[in-house]
């Protein structure tokens, strides 16, 4: 079934409504015109919707205050006569309801105004009125439906009118007894008190009674009467009428009756409509189950219980009472059942109430309808049939997320990847044998990609990678040569082992805010020049990234043959950390130069990277460690400072190395330095993984007494599970929240809270890049005992350093 057109739902919601019912907005544009109010107004839907209400309003009434005034406020205009205008200009007597009509957050967003015709009521109270006034003057010069009491004889006249309606003998004389014989024997004694209290004061009385006539029909009497004075002052007689008004009191109560019917049918469609909303907004069918018990128990006064068989996601829904005793209504039809409404089923429900649930069932129904066809529909319109993949519509999606995300989360990368001579595996084997290759590729490339990457098949043998969150453009290669690597291994089909190949086409996000098509476009143009340039292989879009590429191939090469050759290119360098107290130097951070032969001095950030996903990091590492423990041990020697020590820094790939700890090991004995003299610095992306080999290195590492320090505090994952499943001993504040500290509160209260909890885990901190005497102060004040930055000194040779300690130059070690 198809998702069921608003305008249509609205209409059927209300079709079995016999009274006018018209949607507004909140500016009185009409929205909706049921067929009642066709009839009543004689205009047809096309002539009204999107016309103004005020067309409807009589000109004298357009500046009394409006009833949307009243919706406004969230008010509820109930049952207010007036007159509105028919089509051709005939006067309407009317009778208006008006209901706020709210979305699913509760704004008023328009009103349901409700008509009824009470034009033949209206006449019939008119002609009570006028009947009623001629029966007043007719008593005053007549007798016709009158009485006369003379009171001296106790003798009672009725006229032939009265003696009618009260069903006695016309022209026989009567007694008041008489009369009182005849009024309902609950209303007597009420009556003689009235009478007897105009004569006691002399005046006149009306009241209404109940008359039970000789044959037992039972009328409503309207009894009216005046004392008449003797000349002596003293009451002499009595003159009076009765009226029979059984008539007007049935009208009177037929017109209650309507009116408490026309109130409940207000809150039914009322009800009814703001259901069918959230029902058209809603995408939780069990916040719908809650509303529409909600809205039938208010409304019907009873217990409530809603089953809905199956959900978009298959489980089953049940809300309120299952009770046996209890009416049930289908949701859904006869062929195609949903669920079902219960109600408690005494007392036996009304037509109306029983209408009212049938709709509430309407409304459910069609909900469910348009969510399993809004989900196949998604299903189907995201999703590549064959492979089960995203297709290009929910790749094209994520790709502009990621891209909007881009600037906070890293570059993004679109990889094109296309078969190599795929028509051929069609041709040979056939287009199942195809299939069958396109379903196993989709599930050998989704397992070398990273999580959260997306892999799309937009058609044919065409694939679509997206990659975000990248550092460089290295990571991309990377993936690329995992894709290629995966196809060497052949393929087990129905018809036989085969081997593919493929192209693939890379384009990087330049941050310049470009759409996702335009990444498509260009790593599909890149995937056709590895074709060209002889398939099985991958080609960069961008010029400048492959030159990027291309240079830092060759600064790996080059920082090989600086760890093979010994060209002393490599140097380390050292930054004091000074106690914040007193300002005295504790220790320093190893921090590894290159003096490139044709390059000049590079920094770390340049070659860093480069080592890291070559792998030689583990060999610079080393010769790392080994020079700074050897200067190490030579410093604490001449300081005979027990707790001067000494800080290198572990790459990822170092701290996942088996031979991690054998090395330290090795080093430490070679150089003579204590274990407690070193501190080794690790980043919290080496603890992501927590695989066991890491989680052995660092436990093996501390058992040697080597202190362990978490750097860059703060930038990273942060877990705080990390300081308590790793034996950490001091966390370094990153330089970033230093830099803001004496004018960024956020940085103030970040670095505040992570001093404050390393001193409750009895950690130590170190704040790293403090450039200010003001920072510095700041820092001391918050608990922070050691810092490190340009405020005391930039990172120097260790020459340099050794005067920084007070020690000559030559206490230094003249390696690397």
């Amino acid at each position: 079934a198809g998702v069921i057109d608003a305008h249509a739902r609205g209409a059927a919601l209300v079709e079995f409504a016999e009274d006018p019912i018209i949607g507004l907005t909140l500016d009185g544009v009409i929205t909706d015109w049921n067929p009642a109010a066709e009839r009543l107004y004689g205009y047809a839907a096309a002539e009204m919707l999107g016309a103004s209400i005020v067309m409807l309003v009589p000109p004298e009434r357009h500046a009394e205050p409006g009833f949307l005034e009243r919706v406004r406020a969230g008010e509820v205009v109930r049952q207010v006569r007036t007159q509105r205008i028919a089509k051709g200009g005939r006067r309407l007597d009317v009778s208006i309801s008006m209901s706020p009509i709210r979305d699913k957050a509760g704004t008023i967003v328009g009103a349901a105004a409700f008509t009824r015709d009470i034009g033949d009521s209206i006449a019939a109270e008119e002609r009570i009125r006028r009947s009623e006034a001629r029966l007043a003057e007719a008593q005053r010069i007549a007798t016709v439906g009158s009485w006369e009491w003379e009171i001296s004889t106790d003798t009672v006249t009725w006229s032939d009118e009265l003696c009618r309606i009260y069903g006695a003998q016309v022209g026989a004389q009567h007694s008041f007894d008489a009369y009182l014989q005849l009024v309902h024997p609950d209303d007597r004694a009420h009556v003689q008190a009235l009478v007897h209290e105009a004569f006691s004061t002399g005046g006149s009385f009306s009241f209404e009674h109940r008359l039970v006539k000789p044959d037992g029909d039972e009328r409503a009497m309207l009894s009216r009467g005046e004392v008449m004075l003797g000349e002596d002052g003293a009451p002499a007689r009595m003159l009076g009428t009765g009226q029979d008004i059984t008539e007007r009191k049935r009208t009177e109560a037929a017109l209650e009756s309507s009116e408490r019917q026309l109130a409940q049918s207000l809150r039914q469609q009322t009800a009814v409509a703001q259901l069918g909303r959230q029902a058209l907004e809603g995408e939780d069918l069990r916040d719908l189950a809650h509303e529409a018990v909600a809205v039938l128990g208010d409304v019907l006064a009873r217990e409530i219980g809603v089953t809905i068989l199956a959900s978009v996601d298959g489980r089953r829904i049940d809300v309120g009472p299952l009770g046996e005793d209890a009416t049930c209504v289908r949701i859904g039809s006869e062929d195609a059942a949903f669920g079902e409404l219960r109600v408690a089923r005494s007392p036996v429900l009304r037509t109306d109430e029983m209408l009212f649930l049938q709709a509430t069932a309407n409304v459910l129904a069609d909900a469910i309808t348009r969510l399993r066809a809004e989900h196949d529909v998604r299903q189907r319109s995201l999703t590549d049939p064959l492979t089960g993949l995203p297709n290009r519509v929910l790749c094209i999606d994520r790709l502009t997320v990621a891209l909007s995300q881009s600037a906070r989360r890293g570059t993004v990368a679109v990889l094109f990847l296309d078969l190599d001579h795929f028509k051929f595996i069609n041709d040979s084997r056939g287009h199942r044998a195809g299939d069958e290759l396109l379903r196993k590729l989709a599930v050998r490339l989704s397992t070398v990609m990273r999580p959260g990457d997306t892999l799309a098949r937009f058609g044919g043998d065409e694939f679509c990678i997206v990659c975000d969150g990248l550092g460089d453009g290295d990571q991309v290669i990377a993936i690329a040569q995992r894709l290629l690597d995966a196809l060497k291994v052949p393929f087990s089909l129905s018809s036989g082992e085969h081997f593919v190949s493929a192209s693939i086409g890379i384009s990087l996000d330049d941050g310049t805010g470009r759409p996702s098509e335009d990444l498509i476009r260009e790593a599909d143009a890149a995937m056709y020049r590895a074709k060209d340039a002889g398939r099985g292989r991958f080609e960069l879009f961008d010029e400048v990234m492959r030159a990027n590429a291309t240079k830092r191939l060759l600064l790996d090469n080059d920082l090989r043959a600086a760890l093979d050759d010994d060209r002393d290119e490599l140097l380390v360098h050292y930054q004091p950390i000074v106690s914040l107290p007193d300002g005295a130097v504790v220790g320093v951070e190893a921090l590894v130069r290159w003096e490139h032969r044709r390059l000049g001095m590079l920094a770390p950030s340049e070659f860093i990277p480069v080592a890291e996903d070559s792998g030689t990091i583990v060999a610079l590492g080393d010769l790392v460690l080994r020079v700074a423990c050897r200067q190490a041990a030579e410093w604490a020697s001449a300081l005979g400072d027990s707790a001067f020590r000494v800080s290198v820094n572990l790459a990822p790939r170092q701290v996942a190395h088996p031979g991690l700890t054998t090395r330290v090991t090795e080093i430490l004995a070679e150089t003579g330095l204590d274990p407690a003299r070193l501190q080794l610095e690790i980043t919290e992306s080496a603890l992501v993984a927590e695989s066991e080999l890491t989680t052995r290195n660092l436990l093996d590492l501390h058992a040697l007494g080597i202190q362990l320090v978490l750097d860059d505090f703060g930038t990273g994952y942060s877990s705080l599970a990390y300081l308590r499943r790793f034996p950490i001993d001091a966390l370094k504040i990153d330089r970033r929240f230093i830099a803001g500290l004496d004018s960024d509160e956020d940085d103030r209260t970040i670095v505040e809270a992570i001093v404050r909890m390393a001193a409750g885990l009895r950690i130590d901190v170190v704040a790293e890049g403090v450039e200010t005497a003001r920072q510095a102060a700041i820092l001391e004040g918050m608990g922070c005992r050691m810092a490190q930055g340009y405020l005391w000194a930039r990172p120097a040779p260790a020459r340099d350093v050794a005067l920084l300690l007070g020690l000559s130059s030559s206490a230094t070690f003249t390696g690397p």
